[in-house]
């Protein structure tokens, strides 16, 4: 009983970290970490190490039903698991189940010869090498992304949104949904840029500079301020007195909003919300 207890205890720690960074992972991870290893297994072993030993025949039985209701339960908090089709779904519970049943004997095996604290301690390395193997791929994904993919990125910030120097140090940390956030400082004010890692691309600026008091009258006052902060043309072509406001400016690029009032101050965000 207690053997069985500990290596649901571990499977269970598993899955709710799967799933409450399963934004941060890789997709399949949550997926298996529920239908596949370790959670049917776990439910397996558990059943076939308290089951009575007369009782091998009824314990993958009774795994297959413990398993299917937490599968049940749980399949709803994975993100993206409703966009497969039926079939697939219908795959992935038959799969759960399959291996419940067997880790059920596997259990019942494990105590009728006395070794169930073996077969526990197997299954416990197996999650923590299933752990390793995730952070591995991650990490692995975080490195090709500031190799290949950030020096690209870097160029499409200095050519469409705002100078940047060459030798300024950025920081990288890895996002939700794929997603990475920059951040530096830029003039001594931060700066922090959301990037998408499937397909590169800025997804949203957060910046602020501009010397406060400036006198801004007019449109073509506020473009060339904009232009002589190291704002690019392409960013600054959308500028346009914001509607109901007097003295205000604002222009927008992909998922940024820039806007300037007439003191002198700018302010860029990201149309998504606010960079982490």
């Amino acid at each position: 009983m207690p053997a069985g207890i500990a290596g649901l205890a571990v499977a269970a720690l598993l899955l709710g970290a799967a799933l409450w960074m399963q934004d941060y992972t890789t997709s399949s991870f949550p997926i298996v970490a529920l239908f596949l290893f370790p959670v049917p297994v776990a439910c397996g072993l558990t059943v076939g190490l308290v089951s009575p030993r007369k009782a091998i025949a009824w314990a993958p039985l009774w795994a297959c039903v413990f398993t299917l209701l937490v599968l049940a339960i749980v399949s709803e908090a994975i993100h993206g698991l409703a966009a497969g089709t039926s079939f697939q779904r219908l795959g992935l519970f038959a799969a759960g189940m399959i291996l419940a049943a067997a880790s059920g004997l596997a259990g019942q095996f494990a105590i009728k010869r006395r070794r169930a604290a073996h077969a526990i301690g197997i299954f416990v390395a197996l999650c923590v090498v299933m752990g390793g193997v995730q952070w591995g791929i991650v990490s692995y994904q975080k490195r090709v992304f500031e190799d290949t993919v950030m020096p690209s990125v870097l160029l499409e910030i200095d050519r469409d949104y705002l100078s940047i120097p060459k030798d300024i140090q950025w920081t990288c940390v890895r996002g939700p949904v794929g997603s990475y956030t920059l951040s530096a400082r830029l003039d001594g004010q931060p700066i922090s840029v959301i990037v998408a890692a499937d397909i590169p691309s800025v997804r949203g600026v957060e910046y602020e500079c501009g010397e406060s008091g400036a006198a801004i009258a007019d449109d073509h006052a506020a473009r060339e301020y904009l232009l002589e902060l190291g704002f690019r043309e392409r960013l600054v072509t959308s500028l346009s007195r914001q509607k109901g406001a007097t003295g205000s400016w604002s222009a927008s690029l992909a998922g940024t909003r820039l806007v300037l009032s007439d003191s002198g101050k700018v302010t860029v965000t990201p149309l998504l919300g606010v960079c982490k």
